[in-house]
């Protein structure tokens, strides 16, 4: 990553420019709509987006403005879906966030998470300047585990935590142009160090939330049974988790994925078997369930049910 100077950077927008200011402001990050005060003044407006990462890309930006009232809106977010949280740092001024009824007074120092897909208010007391840097929702969801994360709420300057990510993000930000694996690899330490300050400890929560995950995991399975293999990082893949989270998913439930795949093909083959009265192979039904080996299928079979499937059939 390349540091740039916001003072100085030939990328900055007009000061006196509302309107580029304010696309630039929602192409860095998602939908937002600044409110010109009945006191607005464009000779005396100061309106900057500066990215610090390569050119076109959204990571990190330094936005400077003295605007009073910046919004975005629920609808904003079904518009532009922006899939992503982003960190504010505050580096000069005062401002205030809100999002989910909670108010965040930032000082020189401060910090606060923010989710895109929640609307927000941002209130600026005179000039201000802020680092943005956007962490992608898989991200951040993958490094907190699914566990509902807390966001608007502030992250004061005197916090270890805090402390921890201010040098991180320095050190980052001063070296050259980074490469993607190691943007990647910025922006998943900066999760983990959110994670003790902004991942929530209410237990009905975090249930609920898995289980949601596992209901679609198990719809997924259900719906590819008859496909033959099924490997945990397809279903993984689908349902937006690590294996190793799914694999938890499965334990927390007392059930072992492998099993219940195994288990769901031999429910749908008894239930083939019990209304076929056609005379339709049992090597057909077996595979038609996902099953390659007919050995396999038979004694899997009959040790769940007690019986061959020729005599459940029966």
């Amino acid at each position: 990553m390349r540091k740039q100077d916001p003072a100085t950077s030939q990328n900055r927008c007009q000061a006196d420019d509302f309107d580029v200011w304010a696309n630039a402001l929602s192409t860095s990050c998602g939908t937002f709509h600044p409110v010109r005060s009945s006191a607005f003044d464009r000779h005396s407006f100061i309106g900057k987006v500066v990215p610090v990462t390569a050119p076109g890309s959204r990571s990190t930006s330094y936005i400077t403005t003295n605007c009073e009232h910046i919004y975005r809106k629920r609808k904003d977010i079904h518009s532009d879906d922006q899939d992503f949280f982003y960190l504010v740092m505050q580096q000069r001024g005062h401002a205030r966030m809100c999002q989910n009824s909670e108010d965040a007074d930032l000082a020189p120092g401060d910090m606060v998470l923010l989710d895109a897909g929640q609307p927000s208010d941002f209130y600026y007391h005179g000039l201000s300047q802020q680092l943005s840097i956007i962490l992608p929702r898989y991200l951040v969801d993958d490094v907190f585990r699914h566990k509902t994360i807390k966001t608007g709420q502030r992250i004061a300057a005197d916090l270890k935590i805090n402390r921890m990510i201010t040098l991180l993000a320095a050190s980052t930000l001063s070296l050259e142009e980074a490469d993607r694996e190691e943007q990647h690899a910025f922006l998943e330490a900066l999760a983990a160090l959110l994670k003790p300050v902004a991942c929530t400890t209410d237990l009905r929560d975090v249930s609920a939330q898995n289980q949601h995950l596992l209901n679609k995991a198990m719809t997924f399975i259900d719906s590819i049974l008859n496909q033959g293999s099924i490997s945990a990082a397809a279903v993984a893949r689908e349902i937006h988790v690590s294996e190793r989270t799914l694999y938890r998913l499965f334990a927390q439930a007392g059930m072992n994925i492998s099993r219940y795949v195994l288990d769901r093909r031999l429910e749908r083959c008894a239930l083939s078997l019990a209304e076929s009265r056609d005379g339709r192979p049992i090597s057909l039904i077996a595979e038609r369930a996902g099953f390659c080996d007919l050995s396999h299928f038979s004694r899997t079979f009959k040790q769940k049910y007690g019986i061959s499937p020729r005599l459940y059939r029966q």
